[in-house]
């Protein structure tokens, strides 16, 4: 007998109808699917409604190859991005190396506004001692190009941020190596060339929005 979902169903040509009927009873999931595009894609499906409806056919189409049994996926939403910014006073430490801080400070920033998978190459990952098996668990064995591997374990940590925190950003900012002290912090967001400051301690992060941290938002 084989098992699914905690109900057991009789292996025999006709295990798959019986399969499809037990799921109009018992849902394993039922999924709101959210994508963050690249820039050049995020252009060229607001400038033509084909070109969206051609991507989320390739994203749903791609869902249902891979869905596990009695799962199944509701709408798929494209995010649109909030650009922030960030004003401050930094006080760097006497002997610290005021580019490379600026630098490190806006990489971190950028990492903690918009947070993105770290891809690995193969060899990246048996360097870590990962086991081959594990390396290729769930990835598609018909794949034709790749960005790469990822852990299972640091994609699952990626969250859709819903509001963003100040004393987070102070702490992102002031753990850089150089920084002595932050003052006068303050979040900024940019629409149509116009920059609102924020006075609270927090600020909401509008509804199938991601925050993309942004230099021209800042200062």
């Amino acid at each position: 007998s084989s098992e699914v979902s905690g109900s057991r169903l009789p292996v025999g040509s006709s295990a798959n109808i019986n399969n499809q009927n037990k799921c109009v009873d018992f849902l394993n999931g039922l999924y709101h699917v959210y994508i963050e595009l690249e820039k050049d894609a995020e252009t060229k499906i607001k400038e033509d409604p084909v070109e969206k409806k051609k991507l989320e056919d390739t994203i749903k189409g791609a869902l249902m190859a891979h869905r596990n049994l009695c799962e199944d996926f509701i709408d798929i939403y494209f995010l649109c991005k909030q650009e922030a910014g960030v004003c401050a006073d930094i006080e760097l430490e006497e002997d610290a190396d005021a580019e490379k801080v600026y630098i490190t400070v806006v990489e971190k920033l950028r990492q903690f506004f918009s947070p993105s998978p770290q891809f690995y190459t193969l060899q990246q990952l048996l360097d870590r001692n990962k086991p081959i098996d594990e390396i290729f668990a769930g990835r598609p064995y018909d794949i034709t190009e790749s960005h790469g591997f990822v852990e299972a374990d640091e994609l699952e940590q990626l969250k859709l941020r819903k509001e963003i925190h100040l004393s987070e950003v102070y702490g992102v900012i002031f753990e850089t190596d150089g920084v002595r002290a932050v003052r006068n912090l303050q979040l900024q967001f940019c629409k149509n060339n116009q920059t609102v400051s924020v006075s609270e301690w927090k600020f909401p992060i509008l509804k199938n929005h991601i925050p993309e941290f942004s230099i021209q938002c800042s200062g």
